[in-house]
């Protein structure tokens, strides 16, 4: 009986010095790739190449083909709230103001889509970026919920909530499957 509570010890034994040797060599592998992955991680961004995109500016008024539409931008102004079909108007946030920009937009495919929102950033001469306000869809003539049909140009609107002291704006569009931007310099 004594040997068999030896032996049981013994296999206990012998099994928790394989999970601790386990252990133990799986934390050393795993500081030794750590190290081999921040070398090559360092190697990596010294080696990486200059970015490819290209940026072009285009004045307001101009087409801009992207892969889907073309976009002009009309114009642009700051507005001191959004005015909903009902309820209270929707002032910008404390140290924010809304910038309105009013666009055409053309679908160039074959088939209708509804553009949506969020496809457009507004920038800053900092470079800080600005997507579209939430509310954008409470405007009378907001262009994302518009369907648009192919060859048929259609006038919208939306808004970005910017800083207010933000200056030099531009209205940044990628062109999708493309390293092409396309900027717009509102002031």
């Amino acid at each position: 009986m004594n040997k068999r509570i030896e032996l049981k010890y013994l296999i206990i034994a012998i099994l928790a010095s394989l999970v601790v040797g386990f252990l133990i060599g799986e934390e050393c592998c795993t500081s030794r790739l750590t190290r081999i992955i921040s070398k090559s991680s360092v190697s990596t961004i010294k080696s990486k190449k200059e970015d490819t995109t290209k940026v072009v500016d285009v004045p307001i008024g101009d087409e801009i083909n992207l892969a889907s539409v073309k976009i002009i931008v009309k114009s642009f102004e700051e507005v001191q709230n959004i005015q909903p079909g009902w309820g209270e108007p929707i002032f910008p946030s404390e140290g924010g103001k809304f910038v309105k920009i009013d666009v055409s937009v053309t679908n160039t495919t074959n088939s209708e889509f509804t553009l949506g929102s969020n496809w457009a950033l507004l920038v800053n001469e900092d470079g800080k970026e600005f997507s579209e306000h939430d509310n954008s869809y409470e405007l009378d003539d907001y262009i994302g919920y518009e369907t648009l049909k192919p060859d048929i140009p259609v006038l919208g609107s939306f808004i970005f909530e910017v800083s207010e002291s933000s200056d030099g704006l531009s209205l940044v569009l990628s062109k999708a499957g493309t390293s092409e931007k396309y900027r717009v310099k509102l002031n």
